[in-house]
Formats: C-alpha cells, structure tokens, sequence
C-alpha cells in the first residue's frame, strides 16, 4: 500500500511540473508576438509628422528585367525602402533608410523576415505595402509611417525621363545592370542611368554593400529633388507618368495630402535635408 501512495504522489508531482510547463509555454506564446502576431502599436510624439515609405519594387519588364526575371510582380521584393518624414511644425525634411537585408518582425503576421520580404506577407500588393509600412514603424519604435509610395524599375526610368534627367557627380566607375559603363565624375544621367545608379550593389566598386547603396540612393534623390525644386513645371510631367504607369505605382496618399504636402517639401532647401540610415551588425544565417 505505501508503494501505491508513493506512485501516486509521483504521478502527481510528475502531472503538477507538466502542467506548469504547458501552461508557463502556453503563457510565453500568448506574449511572443512571432508565435501569436500582434498589431502594431503607433506611440505619441511631441511633435507633428507626415511620414511616408517610398518602396522601390524588384520588378521591370521587357529590356530591363529585375533579379531573376521576375515575371510577376507579387513574387517581388521591396529592395529599395525609404522613409521621406516631413515635420510639420518646423517644416524639415528627413531621409531615413532601411536596409532590405534587415532582420524585423512584420506586426500582425506570424514569423520574422527579412525587411524586403514584409511586402510579399499580403494576398495582394497594397496588402503587402501595409505590412511593409507597419513594419517599417515597428523598426522606428512604434513612429507611425501609414502611407506610401511604391514603383516597379521602368516607372523609376520613365520617372527620370519625365524630368529630363539629373546632373550628378557619380563616386566611382561602374558597369550598370543595362550594360552600360559609368565613369567617375560629374555628368547628366537619363532615366537608365538613374537606375543603374539606384540599383548598383554587387557591381558596384565603391562601398559595394547595402548600407552603402542606401547612401548612394539618397544622394541621388537629394539630387533629383534639388531639379523639381528649381523647376517646379516638371511635376506636372511626373504626374503625367503616374497616371500611364499606374498599374506598377502604387500610393494610399490622396490628392489632398499630395497638395497640402508638397508646397512645403518644395520650400526646403537641399542642403536642409537630413540623410540617415538604420545600421546594424551583419550576420550570415542558414549557411549562407
């Protein structure tokens, strides 16, 4: 009989410890927002902003293809991806980059992911773009980035085009993915220059590296910015070209906010502008 006791007071003990840990996982999952995805929670700040995601999609079409060949757009990622934060109360301007490589979680979706990834977690593109921007706001400590821009490779050409290209002083001599060779340098890139100069990573020879496309990157729109800026007629042209590339331009910024937003951006002086981006330490996973 005291056998009998012993084994129940062991099962007991056994049962008591199981349940604890079941339910100390149970509790763990419930908080872990990778297991159980939670929204993202926007936070308050002193002062006012509009803050906008421009997203440069993996994507092209005939002549100038992106990575692989994609040949539909929702298998693309976002390799490009810049916040563009207007202050409203002191009228500045600020370019903050996030590189695509970054690891981040994507609020309200199971798992974590790559940062270029957060675009494909939706059914469609405009789902995708939502997540991107929560994400994006989820890396910034909860700072609200709920609109967007987002265009495919050949908007960003006819884009460049539209303007009648830039005048830039390229950091180094380069052979761009259309073929082309770049030299170091000041000289007037078209819409093609301008992307193979946006794209340039692995073919670049200067800070060939993520980080150091994002820099080029916002060099580069400072640049085309400093154009319009002293040409404001040219707007007319870049919104002529979104509304024939509007299936690979995509924004949930109205024509209100584009209105009311502009004329200040415009008031900015270039030299103004402040240049950031989110750094971090590089880390290989899964072999490679």
């Amino acid at each position: 009989m005291k056998h009998y006791y012993r084994w129940l007071v062991c099962l007991f003990l056994v049962g008591s410890a199981l349940f604890t840990c079941f339910a100390a996982q149970a509790q763990e999952e419930v908080h872990n927002p990778l297991i159980t995805p939670q929204k993202i929670r926007y936070i308050e700040t002193e002062q006012r902003y509009f803050n906008m995601l421009f997203v440069g999609i993996d994507y092209g079409h005939t002549g100038y293809w992106g990575s692989f060949g994609k040949r539909e757009l929702l298998d693309c990622h976002a390799d490009a991806m810049l916040i563009a934060s207007l202050n409203l109360d002191t009228n500045s301007l600020n370019l903050i980059s996030l590189p695509r490589d970054t690891l981040t979680y994507v609020p309200g979706v199971r798992g974590i992911y790559k940062l270029n990834g957060a675009i494909n977690c939706g059914n469609t593109l405009d789902e995708g773009l939502k997540h991107a921007c929560d994400a994006a706001s989820w890396l910034l400590g909860g700072i609200e980035v709920s609109k967007y821009c987002a265009v495919d490779m050949n908007t960003m050409i006819a884009l460049g085009d539209a303007i009648g290209g830039v005048d830039f002083d390229l950091d180094m001599s380069y052979t761009g993915h259309s073929g082309k060779k770049y030299y170091t340098g000041m000289q007037h890139l078209d819409g093609l220059e301008i992307m193979d100069y946006l794209r340039a990573r692995k073919n670049a020879t200067r800070a060939g590296t993520d980080i150091g496309r994002t820099g080029r990157q916002r060099a580069l729109m400072v640049a085309i910015f400093t154009k319009i800026r002293e040409n404001p007629e040219l707007i007319f042209n870049v919104l002529s070209v979104l509304a024939d590339e509007k299936e690979t331009m995509l924004t949930n910024v109205t024509a209100e906010e584009m209105t009311l937003y502009t004329s200040s951006i415009l008031a900015i002086q270039p030299s103004d502008i402040g240049s950031f981006v989110m750094t971090g330490s590089y880390n290989t996973a899964l072999d490679g």
